[in-house]
């Protein structure tokens, strides 16, 4: 007869005593996770800076229509969305489209700078109000068949430029490869070279955009490392400011369908202007603005040194509850803001020229 049989109370109460240990710990350390996540998602939720449109995108009462000089419109159709930012004076031909990224944001705070220069700008959202898809996923391309039927009935008769940044920035490479006789020029702030997985709430391995009822090809995030995804998630689950560059990296360098993924920006005519941080901590927009200078000539590059996803006092964002590291430091974005609005504004001045130089009139 062996011990546990002579001794089956003993036994019994060593194996409760360790169950109990055991459920007591995992009890403890889920108790701390729990409040160093509730603790971290507190310190890191509010960003220290950037518009109100962060913190609520889709609220279209976070959008200020009382603009001195502009005439601010909501504009909605079958799937269009998002406000037409009208100058009382308009003092440069044609039109300048803007989009946010992720967050859902139409980049109101950009389009009213530049309607406050005099340009006739629209800034559209692309997913997320009641007329279009609820999540950045499978968004139709189509779309913009809508937006150009508008503009050209309501906007400045010239050039179109488009201005994204992050996610929005992928939208207007797609965009201007995929209706290339229509767009003039494009902004990419933080772009990417690459269309990625669109982002769900399940993180379901969908692509970002459709066009006519079609997938267009897309890197999925689980082809990342399993070491880089697991840091990931554990700094997510634990409310740390989490970097998401190692995994777009990671599933960009692993992917077989990369070559399919990377935007045909060679099939666009006109000209891009390309922004990127070289502490970019959401992905590598510098390597995305290199490559696609290197897939199109008449492309133009300015990387900032020591600058972040976002050219703004803000270094974090809370979004989905999570709270994302966006890189770079207050001071270096800073300066990196100047810059961009500076060479911007040059650019833009050229690409559009003053309505006083041509026969063309304010409508």
């Amino acid at each position: 007869m062996n011990h546990t049989t002579r001794h089956p109370r003993r036994w019994l109460k060593a194996l409760s005593v360790g169950l109990l240990t055991v459920i007591g710990a995992v009890i403890v350390l889920g108790l701390g996770a729990y409040a160093l996540r509730s603790y971290n998602l507190h310190r890191y939720s509010a960003p220290s800076g950037g518009p109100e449109e962060y913190r609520h995108p889709t609220d279209l009462g976070s959008y200020p229509t009382d603009i001195p000089g502009i005439t601010v419109e909501h504009v909605q159709g079958q799937y269009l969305n998002g406000f037409h930012l009208r100058p009382q004076t308009v003092r440069h031909q044609g039109s300048v489209v803007t989009f946010g990224g992720s967050d859902g944001s139409p980049n109101f705070h950009e389009a009213q700078a530049l309607a406050e220069q005099g340009y006739d700008t629209w800034a559209l959202f692309f997913f997320g109000m009641p007329n279009q898809s609820a999540e950045l996923a499978r968004v139709p391309l189509d779309f913009f068949s809508e937006a150009l039927d508008r503009i050209h009935a309501e906007g400045s008769p010239g050039p179109l430029t488009l201005l994204g940044a992050s996610k929005g920035a992928e939208l207007a490479a797609e965009l201007a490869s995929t209706y290339p006789q229509d767009i003039d020029n494009i902004v990419l702030l933080a772009p990417s070279a690459y269309s990625y997985q669109g982002l769900t709430s399940d993180f379901e391995d969908v692509p970002s955009w459709t066009f006519r009822g079609e997938d267009v090809p897309w890197i999925s995030l689980r082809d990342a490392s399993p070491g880089r995804a697991i840091a990931m998630s554990t700094r997510l689950g634990l409310g740390f400011p989490t970097s998401y560059r190692d995994v777009y990296t990671s599933a960009t360098e692993r992917s077989s369908r990369a070559d399919d993924a990377r935007i045909p920006i060679e099939r666009f005519p006109g000209r891009v202007l390309a922004f990127a941080g070289t502490e970019d901590r959401m992905w590598d927009s510098g390597g995305s603005a290199t490559l696609i200078a290197d897939h199109h000539p008449d492309t133009t590059v300015s990387i900032q040194q020591g600058a972040g996803h976002v050219y703004a006092p803000m270094t974090t964002i809370a979004h989905g509850g999570a709270v994302i590291n966006l890189g770079g430091d207050v001071e270096s974005n800073t300066r990196a803001e100047e810059d961009y609005r500076r060479i911007l504004s040059e650019t833009l001045a050229t690409w559009h020229p003053s309505m006083e130089e041509t026969p063309h009139e304010a409508q």
